[in-house]
């Protein structure tokens, strides 16, 4: 096993913790914020977690401006990273990450879930079975979760780009934001984005909605793929050929997988990375979110 620290006890980091503690890849052995008192596992040191050799890997679930100087110590002090996204907030952040941790051979990671869903796996297996791409459409929403320092499309929004870049194996090349509702920052809005092969997606994302919501619809020349995270069959294929000014469906194809232990396939991916040293596709989407968030400064 692993021993690890988290960082940051707030909502997500007690929920991380629930999870570490029911792993049987990892052993959490510190908790550091703080709010917290110096007991036990606890502490509000932070230099406690940085001067224990025996902590191999850090749980970084603070806020996004803390992430950098961090992630940054905890580097220099030879721990692998697992980060909550966003990684950092700017590209050159990341390039000096990452140029720190190929010099102590650790691993940078961030948590985008939905790229370990059974379903999101599921669409990707079976992109190229629908022919040629020719729209995308998804949404994201839920009530919660405001910040001062960040909007809805780098609070969920992200989630699903991180899907989409991980079914197609590409990334983004251009997006648009079209803001709906802005408080301080926008909470309801909208993003245009462009793919290789003119590829257009839309992904709807709002932090003031009634009920939680998870989709994403590929629509191709053959068929389309469809990802319903609260649909018992949480992934579905239609296949269908036109005929007649109309379409024709050939045969459908749906499973059901069980959306809610995702945290817990993550956290057994981030192992396997830390064990067979290969992070080149998960850092491949932090990099183009970061480079897609910065054109909506």
């Amino acid at each position: 096993m692993i021993n690890c620290a988290i960082i940051g006890y707030g909502y997500w980091g007690k929920i991380i913790a629930k999870y570490l503690n029911e792993s049987k890849d990892f052993s959490l052995v510190k908790i550091c914020s703080t709010s917290l008192e110096n007991e036990d596992i606890y502490t509000n040191n932070l230099e406690d977690i940085l001067n224990d050799s025996t902590i191999e890997a850090v749980f970084i679930c603070t806020p996004v401006s803390t992430h950098f100087d961090i992630c940054k110590k905890c580097l220099y002090a030879g721990k692998h990273i697992f980060c909550e996204k966003i990684t950092v907030e700017t590209v050159a952040q990341l390039n000096e990450l990452c140029e720190i941790s190929r010099l102590f051979n650790k691993v940078i990671f961030t948590d985008y879930i939905y790229t370990v869903s059974k379903s999101i796996y599921k669409m990707r297996e079976h992109i190229n079975t629908i022919g040629e791409i020719k729209y995308i459409r998804a949404s994201i929403a839920q009530f919660g979760k405001f910040y001062n320092d960040s909007d809805v499309y780098s609070t969920i929004g992200v989630h699903i780009i991180s899907a989409i870049n991980y079914i197609l194996n590409q990334k983004c090349t251009r997006v648009i934001f079209s803001n709906y509702l802005n408080s301080d920052n926008c909470v309801c809005g909208k993003m245009s984005l462009i793919y290789p092969m003119n590829i257009n997606a839309e992904i709807f994302c709002s932090l003031i909605d009634s009920k939680k919501e998870r989709k994403i619809s590929i629509y191709g020349e053959k068929g389309a793929l469809f990802f319903d995270m609260n649909d018992t069959k949480s992934f579905q294929m239609i296949l269908y050929h036109s005929q007649d000014f109309s379409f024709i469906c050939d045969r459908t194809i749906d499973c059901e997988f069980d959306e809610s232990n995702n945290l817990k396939n993550v956290l057994k991916k981030f192992f396997d990375i830390i064990k067979n040293g290969e992070n080149s596709e998960n850092l491949k989407i932090s990099y183009n979110i970061l480079e897609l968030l910065s054109k909506n400064d």
